[in-house]
């Protein structure tokens, strides 16, 4: 699986049979994806995304590609739960999360937008093995997690699998 960073605040998830787009943004690149996820009544400019089947933007239960997907309202958003490839993923904002319903759930993986203080407690709750951050706080984000500059992967696109996640937490982030 892969996760792109396409622009500050834009992502694509990629599984074997699906892909996503998070927020597709204007300075983005033309990307192809399955279906397009916005976390709320954001501006979206769907010309930058080619091939998708659906547009989700609100809670509800989802399949697209063979991937599961649930979206929670959470405050002015939406917290989305997907699983692709056997992996159980995390999406949101951290200005929702701490809003969300199953904040309490376990994930393997949290890709969280950093566009607002987030509490340690929070991602300790969800237990992610990793932890993906992106956006405009994220250096207010790694340390919030207890975590050095040095500790932290920065790329722009990070690949894993279910049998290669970390087995302490791992920290990257999408620069």
């Amino acid at each position: 699986m892969d996760v792109t960073l396409l622009s500050k605040n834009s992502i694509k998830i990629k599984g074997k049979k699906a892909s996503f787009i998070f927020s597709p943004a204007h300075d983005i690149q033309k990307n192809a994806a399955d279906a397009v996820i916005l976390f709320s009544n954001e501006v979206a400019d769907l010309s930058r995304v080619d091939e998708y089947r659906v547009i989700i933007s609100e809670a509800g239960e989802y399949e697209v590609g063979g991937a599961k997907i649930n979206g929670t309202k959470a405050g002015s958003g939406t917290v989305y739960v997907l699983v692709i490839d056997g992996i159980d993923i995390l999406v949101g904002r951290t200005s929702d999360l701490s809003l969300a319903a199953d904040k309490n759930q376990e994930h393997q993986v949290a890709v969280l937008m950093a566009d607002s203080e987030i509490k340690e407690s929070i991602i300790t709750a969800i237990e992610p093995r990793l932890t993906i951050l992106y956006g405009e706080k994220t250096e207010e984000a790694v340390k919030a997690l207890g975590k050095e500059k040095a500790e932290v992967e920065v790329t722009k696109k990070i690949s894993f699998t279910e049998d290669k996640l970390p087995e302490e937490m791992g920290v990257a982030v999408l620069s």
